[in-house]
């Protein structure tokens, strides 16, 4: 029987009844071992697993069926790992990019409060006058095209004022670290438009 997670076919040993006594040698293993090459621990782990077993074996004998000697090939347990850090990377990737979406809106709130409340500007006037907080790090181009050339890159947080659009794209202009004016061209999902917060 062919096992499937989220459309990822299971490696053998993920199917087999004894898991359990699995992972708590591969544990085992690796709490002991300073060697992380692949291939050595899975070696490792094949034969303290049938070490185990054995022991599993006398300890039971009478409630085990005969015909189950239980032995792991290292090909298999190379499988069975490489699954598991591929489900390890992919849960990681997952909780950091949302990690860092929700740092993104929350400096781009912190932003937007300090200019609503801590300030007193009118989040309707800034809005109507074409103020927007760039909601992430952007680049900013000469024109509205992809090919274009960089003219700077823009820091998450940096309030703007959009002066011109061209489909996706905004024209506008900023203030530079050295108070000199800048004008150039960002996609328009870069750009967040300031917002009364909820407990104003």
């Amino acid at each position: 029987m062919v096992l499937l997670i989220y459309g990822v076919r299971l490696p053998p040993l993920c199917q087999k009844p004894h898991i359990n006594l699995l992972g708590r040698v591969t544990n085992q293993v690796f709490s002991e071992s300073e060697e992380w090459d692949i291939d050595t621990v899975s070696e490792t782990i094949a034969s303290e697993y049938e070490r185990a077993t054995n022991l599993s074996i006398n300890k039971e004998k009478q409630n085990l069926p005969i015909e189950e000697k239980r032995t792991i090939d290292v090909k298999e347990i190379r499988e069975w790992l490489n699954f598991i850090i591929t489900i390890i990377s992919v849960v990681l990737g997952v909780t950091n990019s949302s990690a860092t979406t929700i740092n993104n809106y929350n400096y781009t709130q912190q932003v937007n409060n300090y200019y609503i409340v801590g300030m007193g500007y009118d989040a309707k006037e800034l809005n109507t006058t074409k103020y927007r907080i760039v909601n992430r790090e952007s680049i900013v181009r000469l024109k509205h095209d992809c090919h274009s050339i960089v003219i700077e890159k823009l820091e998450e947080g940096k309030v703007v004022r959009i002066i011109d659009k061209y489909k996706k794209w905004r024209q506008i202009i900023w203030e530079n670290e050295d108070g000199e004016e800048c004008m150039g061209w960002i996609q328009n999902y870069r750009l967040t438009e300031f917002k009364v917060p909820r407990n104003k």
